[in-house]
């Protein structure tokens, strides 16, 4: 799921179930959609399409082709100067919004009403936040590359709150894990790998399947070596 670089304006959306493609993008203006920068879909299916500058859109669950938003509200803009402050976003089904800092190890929550919850201290866990999923159990996941691990948390968790859960050590092979999702059978999918590159060589990448219930030092079910570069680090 992505803005599309190919059709400027659009977003496509592939269900990994079904193996479809839908785009959801203007056949006129009715869609404004201005350079779609965060997309998210939440466990209820609600599609959030969040701009830079701040304008929250969302669209209802397997919308496709021309048609308006459910909803808009604007948060404040994302970036500072030419420096983006955010890593990656998603929603729960309330519309609340979870953004993963690019500034500082921390979480913010915006809920529908406009009010700011920050998850941030030595307890946390956060080291370099980055990708983040939310399930159907009101579990919030976020990919930690500074020291390889996948934190869990529920989504009221605010403060120095610790996480219930971490997924990290040698058995995982989790190494710089960026992207991370979820589906409706119980699988965490997780994208890893160095993100360096030189003009000849690229680092070995990984999307890793992980019981949605794993804990600790815990073996992937299975992971899959893929082309370096066919996933952002915030996408999957």
């Amino acid at each position: 799921m992505a803005g599309d670089n190919d059709h400027p304006n659009q977003i496509r959306i592939v269900n990994i179930q079904s193996h479809a493609i839908a785009s959801l993008g203007p056949g006129n203006s009715r869609m404004n959609l201005d350079n779609p920068d965060f997309v998210s879909i939440a466990p209820n299916g609600s599609i959030y399409f969040v701009s830079l500058d701040g304008d929250v859109h969302r669209f209802a669950a397997g919308a496709e082709g021309d048609v308006l938003p459910l909803s808009t509200r604007h948060l404040k803009p994302l970036f500072h100067g030419s420096d983006l402050l955010i890593n990656h976003l998603v929603a729960d089904n309330l519309g609340n919004l979870y953004l993963s800092r690019a500034d500082r190890d921390a979480i913010e929550t915006i809920s529908l009403s406009g009010e700011t919850r920050t998850l941030e201290g030595a307890h946390t866990g956060l080291a370099g936040p980055n990708g983040m999923t939310v399930d159907s159990r009101g579990n919030l996941y976020v990919t930690n590359t500074r020291n390889n691990s996948v934190t869990v948390y529920s989504l009221g968790a605010h403060g120095n709150a610790r996480p219930f859960r971490v997924i990290a050590g040698d058995k995982t092979g989790l190494q710089q894990p960026q992207a991370i999702a979820n589906d409706r059978n119980g699988t965490l999918y997780i994208f890893y790998g160095p993100p360096e590159r030189n003009s000849s060589t690229y680092p070995e990448q990984y999307v890793a399947a992980f019981a949605l219930n794993a804990n600790g030092n815990e073996a992937p079910l299975r992971r899959s070596l893929v082309r370096a570069g066919c996933f952002t680090n915030d996408h999957i």
